[in-house]
């Protein structure tokens, strides 16, 4: 596996973020948002696609709108982002279990100041940039949700921590 490091996912989550149009697909690991996306997801988490939301989704299907849930949003630039990605089934890890797994980990109150660990709350994962400011995919904060950005106290944070895989303080 090539270097995985905490400089370039910033860039990475920054660029999705700002750039790369965006909704909340839950399972969704960045995938262009279609019609067969969207029933493949509604028959595997039927609970979470109803009938509303599988209307606003198909409002943004087939117009070049990539879908992620929050722990999607990682695995994707672990199995090498948008350009480069191959999906690794050892690497399809949900929120609760990038945390159990982490290299090193903490309550909110000894966070670090340092780009690229993750922010975690009960079923949600998030990435810090620093200076109080997160990128996450979410529902919250705006229409349809999709990969944004937020500050820290936007969201019940608990704790904060290293992915196991990921490099932190070195750059490639």
């Amino acid at each position: 596996m090539k270097g995985l490091y905490a400089e370039d996912f910033v860039r990475y989550v920054c660029h999705l973020a700002d750039e790369v149009p965006t909704v909340y697909l839950f399972g969704g690991m960045g995938d262009f948002v279609t019609p067969e996306l969207i029933e493949e997801k509604a028959a595997k988490y039927p609970k979470w696609y109803t009938a509303e939301r599988r209307a606003a989704l198909y409002r943004h299907a087939d117009a070049g709108v990539r879908g992620f849930d929050c722990s999607g949003l990682v695995k994707r630039w672990l199995m090498g982002g948008l350009e480069h990605y191959h999906h690794e089934p050892a690497l399809d890890w949900n929120a609760r279990r990038m945390f159990d797994w982490a290299s090193e980990s903490g309550t909110l109150d000894t966070l670090p100041e340092e780009p690229g660990v993750l922010l975690n709350m009960q079923g949600h994962v998030g990435v810090y940039l620093g200076g109080g400011q997160v990128i996450e995919a979410t529902t919250a904060f705006r229409p349809n949700g999709g990969v944004q950005r937020t500050t820290i106290n936007m969201q019940k944070w608990t704790d904060w921590y290293r992915h196991s895989l990921i490099q932190y303080g070195g750059t490639a």
